[in-house]
């Protein structure tokens, strides 16, 4: 019976139904446990995951306020554009990444091929390049900088970080590691160098944005709408990508106003970091800010606020929904008190006496030395500096000569600089192993080249700790112009004070302790790998191949062409060619045409300034820095080109002579030693002072200008109107006085400095610009008295002054700025210039300063037509000196009282190195012409350049 049992059994639960049912109910247990887990034990989760996945806010940007002049011309606007960009949106991210390498790799090509094929250009902030001969090379990096890039490609936070094998990586190594499997799986052969190189150009930015997830990546900027057509067709198959709508910032008649307005960029990393919590809020780090002008002190007012909406994303990567959608506010507008067609006028005139004054200056010799000069006006400007100036200032592109094709002069130009930089680095070698010779005792290529590597190229590479020899007070740190030093006693001394960064020159851990001869051999060792490719090291042996006669003025008239710096046809070139047409003609004819101006030579005179005021409110009416830049090359993608060439331009394009360069104002001051005299009443307007071209009372015996003749005797009118240093030194010297009849500088000083700060002159003008702060003198009462000694100011500085005398006594912060507006045209804000003080003085002490400043002018041929129609202009001039191997410079101050509708301006004009005040009084006559309405920009422009003969007798005296 119990075998039967057992027999049933065995049939029954061994039959495969049976088996199968048990397992299917097994499983079904399973699966119930497994969805309660997932829906009610963790359904939250789950869900909060879901919406992570599907759910994405998209900042929207908003546009920038306009920015206008007080005639309501247009300065600065946003236009739309369009950019392409990449983004993570998780479509690959059930692929291998290897397959996720190739799709995306797919996809990009794809793009790349429509922006090209469209011509429109691909993003490019990558290190690596093609060179003439389709070879990746490194682009113009040094050592320290090629070893930065290096470690940001292997993702290590410092260079020493890095292998040997690493930091001594070609390009084509880095190419090669990028290509591989463990990073961007490409295959090389698939594609052309050029197409390889686009493709890991963007990938390596995706990179860089670490490939987070909807963080974009910008392919390329500014496309066209054919670009924007073509990718709109495929973007079903070009995951990822899309068209999206951008701001194109915009500035009209740039190089008049960039001083002003200045112009935006993306936000740095660094300067990210240093926002304030709040602001970090507001800003994203591919964000647009303000980075120079008024573009960056008011960014605030200008940026606006973003909007924000939320999408959902299917599968796919397709946007099913958008909710919660806030469009963006623009920015207010901005008004200026600025008139943009004075603005042009004033910096038009200021670049045509500039060239009034070289044009006669310019010789025909290369070797030129000013010291033999006795004085300084008899300064010349010798041709070599005009040929150096196309290499120094970057004229000419030095990066595009090796790319040249056979049989240009760039070509065989840059076979002869290739041996003479070569030469020039071995003699560096052997002046840094074993140097007998002091640095003064070097010819002038060596004294240039041992200079650079010392006082620039060790710091600049960080071998060098600048901090360390900074706190150093050892004079044997201080690569001093004397030159009685030896360079290999010099960096023995670094590297006895452990100044040298042994890291920097890829020292193992057990050779750090290595001995003085392998520390110096090292640096050898990187010289001669790293100046190669060392771009201010290229431009100093070009400069010196014109001064060493190496290359000849015509070849690089010749260059210049080349590039299509000037456009000339086949005869022209012919001509310089055959020796038909001297290079020294031909370029002194391309300065006289403006082609060629004195802001791009970077020649002293090359600079200079002019702030015009309305004295009765304190609204700037133009501020002009010469020369001016184009900041459309600037804004949105910067012309990293152009903006090396600026920041290393001799004239300093990018630095605003108006508000920031600070110099002694010379007899211009004299007003003030005249306001203190006759407010003190040490003199009167019947004191005179007798002139003899010396003054005798303290010593060393200071002098007037006029000497070795003299005034005579003057009044303090007569005194303002020749400028005659004695009668003024008399006033200080009396001012100086004390009680028992002594002279004690420190209370003439005071005394002056009461004044001086009573004129404004304590504090900087309130301008909205960055500025230099002012300095008033507080030693040598006697030469403080006519501008000299420590006294130094700003241009805008000096315009708070002028206005003061011009309203007789109400001193303001001047402003550039009238209102801000929104869209709708309602006034956020009123700026009004803020009275600081005001000055109490007798009508007689007024009239006093303003009948001596009348006087200037009165004599002075400039203003001739300014007095036949009854417009009085006041005014004075100004010389301060820089050294005896530069120009002096040239101010000129002054104001028109009585212009119709009470129309009042006063002026400030300087310019540097422009062997004194005659056309800067000049410019100041010709202003005042075109501000009574005698004169139009254009009769002005027509007028061309002034000659010399002309300007001479614009001023008595300084």
């Amino acid at each position: 019976m119990m075998n039967r049992l057992i027999k049933f059994l065995k049939t029954r639960f061994l039959n495969r139904q049976i088996i199968a049912l048990v397992i299917f109910a097994i499983l079904f247990i399973i699966l119930i446990l497994r969805l309660f887990v997932l829906q009610v034990v963790l359904g939250h989760q789950y869900k909060d995951d879901f919406n992570l996945k599907i759910q994405k806010k998209i900042n929207i940007n908003s546009t920038r306020g306009n920015i206008y002049d007080c005639n309501g011309n247009l300065l600065a606007y946003d236009k739309l554009s369009y950019d392409i960009k990449i983004e993570d949106d998780g479509t690959f991210d059930y692929l291998t990444n290897n397959e996720k390498n190739n799709k995306l790799n797919k996809i990009i090509v794809d793009t790349i091929d429509i922006i090209i094929k469209n011509k429109d250009e691909i993003i490019d902030d990558f290190g690596i390049i093609l060179n003439s001969n389709n070879e990746f090379v490194f682009d113009n990096m040094s050592t320290i900088q090629r070893r930065r890039f290096i470690a940001d490609v292997y993702g290590l936070a410092n260079i020493t970080d890095l292998s040997h094998k690493q930091m001594e990586q070609s390009a084509n190594d880095i190419i090669k590691y990028l290509c591989s499997e463990e990073r961007y799986n490409i295959n090389r052969e698939d594609y052309s160098n050029d197409m390889l190189l686009k493709l890991i150009n963007v990938r390596y930015a995706m990179t860089l944005n670490s490939y987070t997830k909807y963080i974009d990546t910008i392919i390329a900027k500014n496309v066209n709408t054919t670009t924007v057509a073509s990718i709109s067709e495929r973007l079903n198959e070009l995951r990822g990508v899309s068209v999206i709508d951008s701001s194109l910032r915009c500035y009209n008649e740039s190089k008049y106003v960039s001083s002003i307005i200045g112009y935006v960029g993306q936000i740095s990393t660094d300067e990210y970091k240093h926002l304030s919590k709040q602001d970090k809020d507001k800003y994203s780090i591919n964000d647009t800010i303000g980075k120079a002008g008024l573009e960056k002190e008011l960014n605030s007012t200008l940026s606006g606020k973003k909007g924000s909406k939320t999408i959902y994303i299917d599968s796919l990567g397709n946007i099913i929904k958008t909710t919660n959608q806030k469009d963006p506010s623009s920015g207010n507008d901005l008004y200026l008190s600025i008139d943009l067609e004075l603005q042009q006028t004033a910096y038009d005139m200021i670049e045509r006496e500039l060239t009034g004054i070289l044009l006669p200056r310019i010789i025909n010799v290369i070797e030129y030395d000013p010291s033999n000069e006795k004085e300084t006006s008899d300064i010349k400007v010798p041709i070599s500096d005009i040929y150096a100036a196309f290499f120094t200032n970057s004229l000419l592109n030095i990066d595009q000569i090796p790319l040249a094709t056979e049989e240009t002069t760039s070509s065989y130009v840059y076979n002869i600089f290739k041996d003479i930089r070569k030469d020039a680095i071995e003699r560096l070698n052997n002046e840094i192993l074993s140097s007998t010779t002091i640095q003064s005792k070097y010819p002038r290529d060596m004294k240039d080249y041992s200079a650079y590597i010392i006082d620039t190229y060790l710091v600049k590479e960080h071998i060098v700790d600048k901090d360390k020899i900074n706190q150093s007070a050892d004079d044997i740190v201080t690569w001093n112009e004397s030159g009685d030093i030896k360079v290999t006693d010099l960096l023995n001394y670094y590297i006895s004070q452990g100044y040298i960064n042994l890291d920097v020159l890829n020292f193992k851990e057990n050779d750090k302790y290595s001995d003085t001869s392998k520390i110096i051999q090292k640096i050898c060792e990187y010289l001669n790998e790293d100046l190669y490719n060392d771009k201010e090291f290229a431009r100093l042996v070009y400069k010196n191949m014109v001064y060493n006669q190496q290359i000849t003025g015509t070849q690089i008239c010749l260059m210049a062409c080349e590039q299509g710096y000037f456009k000339e046809d086949a005869s022209v070139i012919g001509s310089l060619v055959s020796g038909e047409r001297t290079s020294y003609d031909y370029l002194y004819g391309k300065i006289k045409d403006l082609v060629l101006t004195p802001g791009e030579l970077g020649v002293e005179p090359c600079s200079g300034s002019c702030v015009i005021t309305d004295p009765n409110t304190g609204y700037v009416k133009a501020c002009v820095s010469y020369p001016g830049y184009d900041s459309n090359m600037l804004s949105n993608s910067t012309n990293n080109f152009y903006y090396n060439k600026l920041l290393t331009h001799s004239a300093r394009p990018l630095y605003n002579h108006a508000t920031q360069e600070s110099f002694a104002p010379g007899s211009t001051y004299k007003m003030i030693t005249a306001f203190a005299g006759l407010e003190t009443s040490t003199i009167d307007t019947d004191t005179y002072y007798e002139c003899k071209g010396e003054f005798k009372e303290i010593f060393p015996h200071p002098r007037c200008w006029i000497y070795p003749s003299y005034h005579g005797n003057q009044n303090v009118i007569g005194a303002i109107q020749k400028s005659c240093n004695i009668f003024f030194f008399n006033t200080a010297y009396n001012l100086s006085l004390d009680s028992n009849g002594k002279y004690s500088s420190d209370k003439g000083t005071r005394i002056l400095n009461k004044y001086a700060t009573s004129f404004g002159f304590n504090k900087v003008s309130g301008i909205e610009l960055e500025e230099t702060s002012p300095n008033i003198s507080t030693t040598d009462s006697v030469r403080s008295a006519i501008g000299q000694a420590k006294n130094t100011f700003t241009a805008s500085q000096m315009s708070v002054y002028v206005s003061a005398l011009a309203n007789k006594g109400k001193v303001y912060n001047i402003s550039l700025i009238d209102r801000v507006e929104d869209k709708n045209n309602n006034i956020i804000k009123t700026y009004t210039p803020k009275l600081r003080n005001t000055i109490t003085a007798s009508d007689t002490t007024w009239n006093t300063l303003k009948n001596g400043m009348i006087l200037v002018c009165d004599f002075l041929p400039a203003f001739e037509q300014n007095r036949a129609n009854n417009v009085i202009v006041a005014g004075k001039s100004g010389t301060a000196q820089q050294s005896n191997l530069h120009a002096d410079h040239g101010q000129f101050i002054g104001y028109i009282t009585n212009i119709e509708d009470n129309k009042n301006y006063s002026f400030v004009v300087r310019m540097a190195n422009s062997y004194g005040s005659a056309y800067s009084g000049d410019i100041v006559a010709k202003l005042s012409s075109y501000l009574a309405g005698f004169d139009t920009r254009q009769t002005l422009l027509d007028k061309g350049i002034p000659k010399e003969s002309e300007v001479s007798g614009t001023v008595e005296g300084d």
